[in-house]
C-alpha cells in the first residue's frame, strides 16, 4: 500500500488560510450570499447551535434539516476548522506507508487521482484532501461529492474549484445528490483511489440506540467501500461515536476481507473496548486560521486542539495472512498524560495488542524519554533502550514514528 503524496503541515496551513481569506472576501458573492449574513453574532450563534446538535443534543441529530443557519456555520466556520483533520490522517498514512509519485494505480502519472467525498456537505473533507496534495506528484484529481443536501453540494462545487486552484491541481469535479444509506448506484464511479467520509458514519446510524447493533450496521456499510480503494472514515472524538467505530473495526477484521491501516498498530481485537471508560481518539495542536480563531473567541466552544477518531481501511490482498500482532517496542499513546505525585503515566496500545499504562517517575525523566509526557494523544512512538513494562527508566528512549 502506498499513501498519497502529501505536503507539509506549514504549507497546508498557508493554503487553508488563503482559502479562508477568499471565502470571507469574495466567497459571499461567489456563493450568492448577502453580506449581512456574515455578521459575527449571527454566525457565532449558528456555530453554537450546530455544535450543540453534534455533541450535547445528539438525540435530535436525525432531525437536522440543513437550514440556513447550519449551512452558514458549516461554510464559514466548520469548513476551515475540520479540514485539518484530513491532512493529519493523510500525513500519518504517508509517514507509515511511504509516499509514491504515482498517486493513482495507473502507471501513467498523468492519470487523475479518483476520489469520493461521501457526505460531502459544503466541503470540509474535500478541501482537506485537495489542499493536502502535492501537485508536483499528483497534478490532477477527479473528485465526486455525494450528499443528500442539494444546497450544500452547490457550495461544495464552488469551494472545490477554489481549493484546487490554490493547490495548483487540475480538477474534474461532479456532485451526486443521493441517499448515502443505500449508496451503491450507477451515479458513482466504478472504482476509486480514495473515498473519504467525515462525520457521516455515526450520523447514518444515529437512530440506533444499541451500540452493538449500531456498530454491526456501520461495519456492513463500511465494508463495500474498501473493495474499490482506500477508505478513510473520520468521526467525532466523542466516547459513544468512537467506541461504536472501534466495535465496527473489530467486526470488519472478523469478516476477514478488510485490512486496517490506521490508527491501530495491530490487527487484533481492540483492547480499549474492554474498559467502558476508554475510547481511542486523537488530539492534535493545530493553529486555527484567523477567522476560525475569531469565531472561537466568541463561542468558546473549541480551542487550538483538533480532536477526532478515524479508521483507514482497504481490502485485504490475497496471499498469506499477516500476523495480527507484533512486538511491544512501538505503539500508540491512547491517553493524555496522567499526572500524580512524583510520576506521569500514559496508556499505550502496543503492536503486541496489549494496553499498558506506562509509568515514568519525575526523578527519572530525561531528554530521551520526555516525549512520553510531551507527545500528543494518538501519537505513534517507539520505545528503545532499557524498557521493562510498564516502567520506563532513565535509559529508555521514546521517539516519534
Amino acid at each position: 500500500m502506498h499513501a498519497l503524496p502529501i505536503i507539509d503541515a506549514t504549507t497546508f496551513q498557508d493554503r487553508l488560510t488563503a482559502l479562508e481569506e477568499w471565502l470571507w472576501t469574495q466567497g459571499p458573492a461567489a456563493l450568492r450570499l448577502g453580506a449581512s449574513q456574515l455578521r459575527m453574532p449571527k454566525l457565532a450563534q449558528a456555530v453554537k447551535d450546530l455544535s450543540d446538535l453534534y455533541t450535547t443534543s445528539r438525540d435530535n441529530l436525525t432531525d437536522e434539516d440543513g437550514g440556513q443557519g447550519h449551512l452558514l456555520a458549516k461554510t464559514f466556520y466548520f469548513l476551515c476548522s475540520d479540514a485539518p483533520k484530513v491532512h493529519l490522517v493523510l500525513d500519518e498514512l504517508a509517514r507509515r506507508y511511504g509516499q509514491t509519485p504515482d498517486a493513482s494505480p495507473s502507471a501513467d502519472r498523468s492519470a487523475p487521482l479518483t476520489a469520493l467525498d461521501l457526505g460531502a456537505g459544503v466541503g470540509a473533507t474535500g478541501v482537506g484532501l485537495l489542499l493536502s496534495l502535492d501537485a508536483a506528484r499528483c497534478p490532477s484529481v477527479r473528485l465526486t461529492g455525494a450528499d443528500m443536501d442539494g444546497p450544500a453540494l452547490r457550495r461544495w462545487l464552488t469551494l472545490m474549484h477554489r481549493a484546487a486552484e490554490i493547490a495548483g491541481i487540475r480538477l474534474q469535479a461532479q456532485t451526486v445528490e443521493m441517499d448515502l444509506m443505500h449508496p451503491m448506484g450507477d451515479e458513482l464511479p466504478r472504482s476509486w483511489d480514495i473515498a473519504l467520509a467525515q462525520g457521516l458514519v455515526n450520523e447514518l446510524f444515529a437512530h440506533e440506540a444499541d451500540d452493538a447493533k449500531a456498530s454491526e450496521l456501520q461495519a456492513q456499510w463500511l465494508q463495500p467501500w474498501t473493495k474499490k480503494g482506500l477508505l478513510l472514515a473520520l468521526e467525532p472524538a466523542l466516547k459513544t461515536t468512537t467506541r461504536r467505530l472501534q466495535m465496527a473495526r473489530d467486526r470488519l477484521l472478523a469478516m476477514g476481507s478488510v485490512r486496517v491501516l490506521a490508527p491501530c498498530p495491530h490487527a487484533a481485537a481492540c483492547p480499549m473496548l474492554v474498559n467502558p471508560r476508554h475510547w481511542c481518539h486523537e488530539v492534535r495542536l493545530v493553529e486555527p486560521t484567523p477567522m476560525v480563531a475569531q469565531v472561537q473567541a466568541v463561542t468558546r466552544r473549541r480551542d487550538d486542539r483538533v480532536k477526532y477518531s478515524f479508521l483507514a481501511l482497504t481490502a485485504k490482498e490475497p496471499g498469506p495472512a499477516e500476523a495480527a500482532t507484533g512486538d511491544a517496542s512501538w505503539g500508540r499513546l491512547v491517553s493524555d498524560s496522567l499526572r500524580s505525585k512524583g510520576k506521569i503515566e500514559r496508556l499505550y496500545c502496543g503492536a503486541d495488542a496489549r494496553l499498558v499504562q506506562l509509568r515514568l517517575l519525575d526523578k527519572e525523566r530525561t531528554q530521551g524519554n520526555a516525549l512520553l509526557d510531551e507527545a500528543s494523544r494518538g501519537e505513534l512512538v517507539r520505545l528503545s533502550g532499557e524498557v521493562t513494562m510498564p516502567r520506563l527508566s532513565p535509559r529508555t528512549q521514546v521517539t516519534s514514528l
